[in-house]
């Protein structure tokens, strides 16, 4: 995916990530732990930029809860690395609302890219809640070569113990 498109785009959130010594396994790669924490915080950020914050969602019994993802790793980021994560708001598929995510390094080179499905639940029946004006406030943002939504279908592998 090309950077520039998404440094050009409006609507697409950016924040820079340095990789620590606390954020590694032993090999030095990035834990998939703290991949999740980046993308949940670059979520966080991009829905307090447009005024929908945990705490107003909470507020109303509110909550996103995430229903599939999807990562394509080319390379691991390392310590000591910073890395750029941009992130939008995509449409929405099968009544779930989609977010994807693409990290580079700081000379422009793709590391990985996600996407996510989510669904808005009631926090204290867990039953589907439909979205309000305001949790809808994130603009749609389309970008060529973006990473593709989850399958809700697969096929699990057959494996030597069986599935």
């Amino acid at each position: 995916m090309d950077r520039t498109v998404l440094q050009n785009t409006a609507d697409v959130c950016e924040k820079d990530y340095l990789i620590e010594e606390s954020m590694v396994d032993k090999a030095g790669k990035v834990t998939c732990s703290t991949l999740a924490r980046f993308m949940q915080d670059m979520t966080t950020v991009h829905m307090n930029q447009a005024g929908i914050s945990v705490d107003s969602l909470m507020a109303e019994n509110l909550l996103w809860v995430i229903v599939c993802t999807q990562i394509n790793i080319s390379r691991l980021p390392e310590a000591g690395e910073t890395v750029e994560q941009y992130s939008w708001a995509g449409a929405e598929k099968f009544g779930m609302h989609s977010r994807r995510f693409v990290f580079f390094t700081k000379d422009g080179e793709e590391l990985l890219n996600a996407a996510s499905l989510f669904l808005l639940v009631n926090k204290e029946t867990r039953a589907l809640s439909e979205p309000t004006k305001e949790t809808l406030a994130l603009p749609i943002v389309e970008v060529e070569g973006e990473p593709k939504l989850p399958k809700m279908m697969q096929k699990y592998p057959t494996l030597m113990f069986g599935k």
